[in-house]
């Protein structure tokens, strides 16, 4: 717990011990620097942590690589989150306010020139996007670049979709988004309707019935957005964001993670996708 109001802490403690009363419970008192609380009782109680004991926790998760791949992604999004907005090196404000005011001019003519990760790493994944013949490039915006198979195209019911944008009826994408500048995959399949809800339900259980091939967010069907699946890993690291940029090197590595993605990965999930798309036309037609 961040923070500790009057009896707080203590009432915790004894909602927990209510709650469980035969676990062996630990108290934990997260605070970004591992302070203890401020009241003597619930010192005797509850001990100190600090985020980066926590960040430190995941880290270790994540390379020795024994998390479910849903909770792989989860965990390294927290950890980005905790590293960048909770963690920071307080001395590092002051030493970077003192280089600037030493080299204003300086550095006004970096910053106005400093790439713009996102918009240059879309740029790179609608190229190699256009790059395969079965891919179709359907919207993009500030955080995100979505296609589609063009086998998808024959069937109608696939434009029974909304909620993406105006210019968009698709019922499911592809889409490379953005976190903290950080690209990664997800296939989305938009909001349900009367025309749409028996097409949803049969995608979503094709999903759940090809754990090989697709990550499903959920175990039932949401009437909102759903997610088929969820690439675990970025396709780019914080590393790739350095002179790499413009030598080529990043920009490689994103073209060949997307020719992977086509030929290790997209043919079964297209597979599965267009079969369920014509096993409900012929059921529509029977």
């Amino acid at each position: 717990f961040s923070q500790e109001h009057s009896n707080q802490l203590n009432r915790y403690r004894r909602a927990l011990a209510d709650a469980y009363p035969d676990f062996a419970r630990h108290h934990i008192f997260l605070s970004p620097d591992g302070l203890p609380p401020n009241l003597e009782r619930d010192r005797e109680h509850w001990h100190p942590a600090s985020y980066s004991v926590i960040h430190n926790s995941i880290q270790g998760i994540l390379e020795t690589g024994v998390a479910e791949p849903n909770a792989n992604a989860l965990l390294r999004i927290y950890a980005t989150t905790i590293r960048r907005n909770i963690m920071p090196d307080t001395s590092l404000p002051q030493v970077a306010r003192k280089i600037y005011l030493e080299h204003r001019e300086s550095m006004d003519l970096i910053i106005a020139h400093k790439p713009d990760w996102v918009a240059e790493a879309k740029q790179w994944l609608k190229e190699a996007v256009a790059q395969h013949p079965k891919w179709k490039l359907d919207l993009e915006g500030t955080g995100f670049v979505r296609f589609r198979s063009t086998d998808w195209d024959q069937y109608d019911a696939t434009q029974t979709g909304s909620g993406w944008a105006p210019g968009s009826n698709a019922l499911l994408l592809f889409q490379f988004r953005f976190d903290d500048g950080l690209p990664w995959l997800d296939l989305g399949l938009s909001p349900g309707n009367a025309a749409n809800n028996r097409l949803r339900q049969m995608l979503f259980d094709a999903a759940r019935q090809h754990p090989q091939f697709f990550t499903p967010r959920t175990t039932t069907l949401p009437d909102s957005w759903a997610t088929l699946h969820q690439e675990a890993d970025y396709i780019l690291d914080e590393a790739d964001y350095g002179v790499g940029w413009d030598d080529g090197i990043t920009r490689a590595k994103v073209e060949a993670w997307v020719a992977r993605f086509a030929t290790n990965e997209f043919p079964a999930m297209n597979e599965v996708i267009v079969n369920c798309l014509r096993e409900y036309e012929a059921e529509m037609q029977s």
